[in-house]
């Protein structure tokens, strides 16, 4: 069974593939996004299943250092 950071990591490279495919430059900063956010996802996902206890606020700044770049 794979995990879910790998599930989250899969629809970010959907996401960018989709980018590269489109045409349109607003449609393609779009899917940029999304996998962007994707990706962020799948860093929390492997931080929670790394260290579960660990306070959230650890894994908001995680996330979010990633939504960044």
């Amino acid at each position: 069974m794979c995990s879910w950071a790998n599930f989250y990591r899969r629809l970010a490279n959907e996401a960018r593939e989709r980018a590269a495919r489109a045409s349109n430059v607003s449609i393609k900063d779009k899917f940029e996004a999304v996998a962007k956010e994707w990706s962020a996802l799948a860093v929390w996902a492997e931080l929670k299943r790394s260290s579960p206890s660990t306070a959230t606020e650890v894994d908001t700044r995680e996330a979010n250092r990633t939504w960044a770049s």
